[in-house]
């Protein structure tokens, strides 16, 4: 104060307001779920309980933030609650609005305190659709779904006094359009939007198909952070051993991280799906023995005949034999002894097996696609023949039997493998399964 004058001072508190729970709605939005099925992430999708305005699900219960999925060129919506300070909101209320990532806006809605003590925030749809475009944004990288909030109580002028009421950061996953799998894992919206991130709404199918196939041709495919949009620091695997159930549903791959080639072909075909996309094939493969121009189990008995010196089996220990694919690298010099080297890398596996019964892999525009190892034909004109006779110089070395022998007069039992015959450039040696 200056002298001789008594001066008052006002204290007034600062208002403010800061959002507690988030929920997203709308017509096209995706209820999703933790990658091993049980957890569903329902609303409200972001919830700070301590008011800090940071997301600390280790260390207070219940708070979260989690993903949400929509289709392109549809309208999200937002629910809210606000805690609020500094000001007689509860006569009053509050204006609230928000800015989206510099191109959505929420509008200006007036909010009233709930019964429960908090500024409400109705269901609102942004005054913007979505672009007509894939996207990804995570909530911990730098392409986060930032909703910018703002309130105003009163007014500078005839203008509202909007201040910031903070910014809040969600992951979200733009797909091109409805799914068409009941699946709702997160990691399987993950892998599709986060490799076609950027493609319009006029994508072609084939464009999809060949832009979400990038995550699998380096063999490095990971699942998602839970909530998080960031991906896990290990790979998923291609495990012939440890993944010997008979599941082949990509849902039990991103369960546990482990699967076998129906697992990864099915994977590929879901994460399709989630784009929307029908027509993408799963096809298994088994050796085929026209090429050698009789039935392996003839042609077996012919060579042990060959071998052995003897002419016939037993009916009481005729062979039982299983035909396998001999997947490179093998080394058929001696072929009762074929010897399997290091060969071709699998996903999140540089020794995977190299002996199968059958083998799995998709196709699509005539194209093969292997997701277990990450290998993608040429378009061959659409032609699928040609496609597996490609796939075939790539990844066969040759087909043949694991033949079981009991004993028969002086000769001990056998079991062993036996290369029938090597892959040949202009020669099928697979044939499709039966559906």
């Amino acid at each position: 104060p200056e002298e001789g004058f008594d001066d008052i001072y006002v204290l007034k508190a600062v208002p403010e307001v800061k959002p507690r729970t988030i929920s997203f709605s709308g017509d096209t939005y995706q209820e999703l779920k933790g990658d091993d099925g049980q957890v569903t992430y329902k609303a409200p999708h972001w919830y700070d309980v301590n008011g800090d305005m940071q997301i600390e699900p280790g260390l207070m219960l219940p708070e979260r933030n989690r993903p949400v999925a929509y289709v392109q060129g549809s309208t999200i919506k937002l629910k809210a609650k606000f805690r609020a300070k500094g000001f007689n909101w509860q006569n009053n209320g509050v204006h609230v609005r928000a800015k989206i990532n510099g191109t959505l806006d929420l509008p200006d809605t007036y909010c009233v305190m709930a019964a429960d003590g908090y500024l409400t925030l109705p269901e609102t749809p942004l005054d913007q659709p979505l672009d007509p475009t894939v996207k990804f944004y995570s909530a911990q990288g730098d392409n986060s779904f930032n909703i910018a909030w703002e309130f105003y109580t009163d007014y500078i002028g005839n203008d509202p006094n909007w201040k910031s009421a903070g910014t809040t950061k969600h992951t979200v996953y733009v797909v091109k359009a409805a799914p068409v799998t009941t699946m709702r894992q997160e990691s399987l919206f993950n892998i599709a939007c986060k490799t076609a991130d950027g493609k319009s709404g006029s994508s072609t199918d084939q464009q999809i198909v060949d832009a979400v196939f990038t995550e699998f041709e380096d063999r490095e495919v990971y699942k998602v952070e839970p909530s998080k949009g960031m991906s896990q620091t290990t790979p998923m695997s291609y495990d012939h051993v440890s993944s010997s159930s008979s599941d082949f549903s990509s849902a039990i791959l991103i369960s546990t991280g482990l699967g076998r080639c129906g697992n990864w072909a099915n994977l590929f075909k879901d994460v399709l799906k989630v784009h929307g996309l029908t027509t993408v094939q799963k096809l298994d493969i088994l050796p085929d023995d026209t090429s050698l121009g009789e039935t392996f189990e003839i042609a077996l008995y012919n060579a042990f005949h060959v071998r052995n010196g003897y002419q016939a089996f037993s009916s009481s220990i005729a062979p039982i034999i299983i035909p396998d694919l001999f997947v490179r690298v093998w080394d058929p010099l001696d072929p009762w002894n074929p010897l399997a080297k290091s060969g071709i890398e699998a996903q999140g596996n540089t020794e995977p097996a190299s002996l199968f019964l059958n083998h799995s892999f998709n196709a699509f525009g005539g194209r093969i696609y292997d997701p277990s190892y990450g290998y993608k034909s040429s378009a061959n004109g659409g032609d699928l023949n040609l496609s597996i006779l490609e796939w075939e110089t790539q990844s066969l070395q040759g087909v043949g039997v694991e033949y079981f022998v009991g004993q028969f007069l002086q000769h001990p039992a056998q079991h062993g493998l036996w290369f029938a015959k090597a892959n040949a450039a202009a020669t099928k040696e697979t044939r499709e399964s039966s559906p």
